[in-house]
């Protein structure tokens, strides 16, 4: 039996569909969910919240002063290297950019950019910190 695949009015439905309602757009396994939200949420942030959101703030903008110096890079490009032969080895990396390894929930994503892994890793130590 054939299968039919409506993907133009997906597509045309998109953002706002009245005041208390809007279309969110996830990626779940390789397909595209829509969902229509009703109430969002409008309360402030709480103390919890504010606080992630600095930390992440403040764990950005040292990423960047960390890539931007060359000592520091080249340390960060290092260890970057050692986590990808560790936890990607190449027979676990897909032949073309467009295959994709089979999910497990229970294996966690391997961090592909030099910019996550710096980010990660500060992220974590400032946590353990507090």
């Amino acid at each position: 039996m054939a299968k039919i695949l409506l993907e133009a009015p997906v597509a045309a439905v998109a953002g706002a569909l009245s005041k208390r309602q809007q279309v969110i757009y996830r990626m779940r396994n390789g397909r595209t969910h829509a969902y229509v939200v009703t109430h969002p949420n409008e309360q402030p942030p709480s103390e919890t919240q504010k606080r992630n959101s600095s930390l992440f703030g403040e764990i950005s903008k040292q990423v960047h002063a960390e890539m931007a110096d060359t000592e520091k890079r080249a340390k960060w490009e290092k260890e970057f290297a050692a986590y990808i032969n560790k936890h990607n080895p190449s027979y676990k990396r897909p032949v073309a950019s467009n295959e994709h390894l089979p999910y497990s929930s229970r294996r966690k994503p391997v961090i592909t950019t030099l910019y996550g892994y710096i980010f990660h890793t500060l992220h974590t130590q400032a946590k353990e910190e507090k």
